[in-house]
């Protein structure tokens, strides 16, 4: 029984503070919310320019000279 207990000057630290396990943990939340904000912001990112993208790249373009587009796009510059 005396074995077992800790000698009067050894640090114990926190319980599982070295272990690898905890790393590997730590590294699998890092990269599951990464995984899942990247999913988040670039899945109706993406759906944006396809939609917009559909009918090709000219109409596209070419919706920068309606005159309507122009004044919103130098409404928040004003």
């Amino acid at each position: 029984m005396a074995a077992a207990l800790p000698a009067a000057g050894e640090d114990l630290g926190r319980p599982g503070q070295h272990t690898w396990m905890h790393a590997l943990v730590r590294w699998l939340f890092i990269t599951v919310s990464l995984a899942f904000l990247a999913a988040v912001l670039l899945a109706p990112l993406a759906t944006v320019f396809a939609m917009a993208l559909a009918k090709g790249l000219a109409p596209y373009l070419g919706s920068f000279t309606d005159p309507d587009t122009l004044a919103a796009l130098r409404l928040p510059l004003t």
